[in-house]
């Protein structure tokens, strides 16, 4: 089916705001913790359930995305994915017990988990290559500035309003789009009945969930048990071929495997920035949450705006140019984290965090578009799935090792004062990160890409 340019647009805006709102969900609740703590007296373990539980969900069902996608069209999934998450929202906004706001967490993690990687194979679908990287730079402005304004969107609410009218707001939205994907989603895809691999989908359940899982609670006989079944579901999936629930040939593709590695050291460190540094301004210098967010908004709205920039670069010159200076700026200026002090001033911390963020910028949107240019088309969704999956276990990696090292460093320190012990340790953390951005740069300036389809 032909689509025209207005029509195609606003197909892109409806899944964009939707993917928005969703983003933003999990974002926000991190903020909302303490307050939700307070009104249904639980403890702070059984509390980040609701941020745990939602994560886990979600990576049970980003690799079941490919077979979705053969199986429905975009507009069934799209519409199906808003209307489960709806009624998660709601259930949250009218919850007065745990366990109904746990379900509602779970229902709405339901929903994401279907649409995540669903707006990467409708855009995928829509635009031709020559186009990718600049829509996907689009893709990433969501991806990254919902994230990056939802702490802010959060303590305003606590601040005049309740938790609760944050979840009714988000179905309110949703309904919104909701209505508008019934109107005006146009977009047929081929569908097709492939044979649903049940083998599959419980290995890779119990393996994504159990890692995932062991990365967040850092418990490392579960991470090992998850590595042996997923192990055993890697060989199923080769044996199963086109049969199986995600086609892990994909790797075996040196555009896709080697821009995925790039991918997952950028998501780690991004990851991992996103976690340190709100560590450092509320738990060191003791900024409020606002001031906090405030100091990190420019640095995470230039993310959002340069990506679009970025993909038109990418779009015109290719990924090795934007990789190189990408990995360089990151690297260098996550080296200037390290040397975070009582004294560092709110201007430095967030100029230099806003630099950082041009060089995540440069590569994170692209890179995605660069490991899908000589992926044969059938398998785009499987690429797409297997891409999703590893960055949400990527930022888990990234977020779980920077509190690792930092709280092994925080405790060699032999400081009077607890916070210089926990500064050190921010500092180290972001030391590690600076190396493993060395890899980023190694690998950048290595990257040919080869045999194009």
């Amino acid at each position: 089916m032909k689509n025209n340019k207005k029509t195609i647009m606003i197909m892109l805006l409806l899944v964009m705001a939707g993917m928005i709102i969703m983003f933003s969900n999990n974002s926000i609740i991190n903020m909302l913790i303490p307050t939700i703590m307070e009104d249904l007296d639980i403890d702070l373990r059984l509390a980040q359930w609701l941020s745990t539980g939602f994560i886990l969900v979600c990576g049970i069902l980003v690799p079941l995305s490919a077979y979705l996608v053969k199986r429905y069209t975009y507009k069934q999934l799209f519409l199906s994915s808003l209307i489960i998450f709806i009624i998660g929202s709601l259930l949250c906004g009218i919850s007065h017990r745990f366990s109904l706001l746990f379900l509602g967490r779970i229902i709405q993690s339901i929903g994401s988990g279907i649409s995540l990687p669903l707006t990467l194979n409708i855009i995928t679908d829509l635009f031709p290559i020559n186009k990718r990287g600049t829509v996907m730079g689009i893709y990433g402005l969501g991806v990254i500035l919902a994230p990056a304004c939802a702490p802010s969107l959060g303590g305003f609410i606590i601040e005049y309003y309740n938790w609760h009218s944050l979840f009714i707001a988000m179905a309110l939205l949703e309904i919104i789009v909701l209505i508008g994907g019934i109107c005006f989603f146009k977009f047929k895809n081929t569908t097709s009945k492939p044979k649903f691999d049940l083998v599959g989908f419980i290995f890779s359940s119990l393996g994504f969930g159990l890692l995932l899982y062991g990365i967040s609670d850092k418990k490392l006989m579960v991470i090992i048990i998850a590595v042996i079944i997923l192990f055993i579901f890697g060989r199923h999936c080769l044996k199963m071929k086109d049969q199986a629930l995600l086609n892990i040939r994909t790797f075996l593709d040196f555009n896709f495997s080697y821009a995925l590695i790039i991918n997952i050291i950028f998501t780690m460190a991004m990851y991992s920035g996103m976690l340190l540094m709100p560590m450092y301004l509320q738990g060191i210098r003791a900024f409020s949450p606002m001031e906090a967010a405030m100091l990190l908004m420019p640095g995470s709205l230039v993310m959002g705006l340069l990506g679009v920039v970025s993909g038109k670069i990418y779009d015109k010159y290719g990924i090795k140019v934007l990789a190189i200076v990408g990995s360089l700026i990151m690297c260098s200026v996550t080296f200037m984290f390290s040397h975070l002090s009582m004294e560092t001033s709110k201007f430095n911390i967030m100029i230099i965090y806003l630099i950082r963020s041009i060089g995540v910028a440069a590569v994170i949107s692209p890179i995605a578009s660069a490991g899908l240019v000589s992926i044969d088309r059938s398998i785009i969704p499987d690429a797409n799935a297997l891409t999703n999956t590893i960055k949400q276990i990527a930022g888990s990696v990234g977020s779980s090792l920077s509190v690792l090292i930092m709280s092994i460093a925080s405790n060699m320190s032999h400081e009077v004062n607890q916070n210089d012990n926990i500064l050190y340790g921010i500092n180290i953390a972001f030391l590690f990160m600076t190396i493993l951005g060395l890899i980023s740069v190694v690998l950048a300036l290595c990257y040919k890409k080869r045999v194009i389809k």
